[in-house]
């Protein structure tokens, strides 16, 4: 299946007649800006490792600038070259970068922008160390204005591929599909599930160094220089 990645814009809070029109596509004239055209998303049912996978897609604005506007999508033919982009605009959608971030055979991509306009890229990736499949939850941290030129990679999970057993357990869906990433003042607040249990750690940002704390279950902390 292909499909377009499109952003729609509205300057006036969806009030009133004529919502999301003030973007438009400079080939149709139609309301929504085509970021990317005819990019192939898996056949439901598509199995990345035992984690079905399909349309994956965020946003994010800066809230100092609101011209600034982040874009994540994952696409791919199959599951060997499913890929997540990142792109940004500077004017409030009106033209778009190439790809500032690529990752394969990764999953449910999340954005945000904390008040510093530090941006987070959350996403989970297949990885192999030589013991079997797992998933790795990768938190990206890119400077304000960097645009991931240069970032700070944190991985906040390492789980197998797997569910375990029982027969209330989905087995061909580990991660639980979703994952969740919000900024508040210049924290990162990050929700994920893996296999039934749901998972919350917050992540502060003082002037020097990242400080994470860990979900709830856990009673340790670390310091990330």
């Amino acid at each position: 299946m292909t499909s377009d990645v499109v952003v729609a814009r509205d300057d006036n809070w969806a009030a009133g007649p004529g919502r999301f029109q003030n973007l438009l596509d400079p080939c149709d004239g139609l309301p929504g800006f085509r970021i990317a055209k005819g990019v192939t998303i898996p056949q439901l049912g598509t199995l990345l490792g035992h984690q079905r996978i399909g349309s994956s897609l965020a946003t994010a604005a800066d809230p100092r600038h609101r011209r600034i506007v982040y874009v994540a999508w994952a696409d791919g033919n199959s599951a060997a070259d499913y890929t997540i982009h990142v792109r940004r605009s500077t004017d409030s959608g009106v033209t778009w970068s190439a790809d500032l971030r690529s990752v394969v055979q990764a999953t449910n991509p999340q954005l945000a922008i904390n008040s510093h306009g530090e941006v987070g890229f959350l996403y989970q990736r297949l990885h192999n160390p030589g013991s079997g499949n797992r998933w790795q939850t990768h938190l990206e941290i890119s400077e304000s204005d960097d645009a991931f030129a240069t970032f700070k990679d944190i991985v906040l999970a390492d789980i197998p591929d797997d569910n375990g057993t029982g027969p209330t357990l989905n087995q061909t869906n580990p991660l639980g599909d979703y994952a969740g990433l919000a900024a508040v003042g210049r924290m990162f607040l990050r929700t994920v599930t893996t296999g039934r249990t749901l998972l919350t750690t917050r992540m502060e940002l003082p002037t020097r160094g990242i400080t994470i704390s860990p979900p709830t279950s856990s009673s340790t902390s670390a310091a990330i220089p």
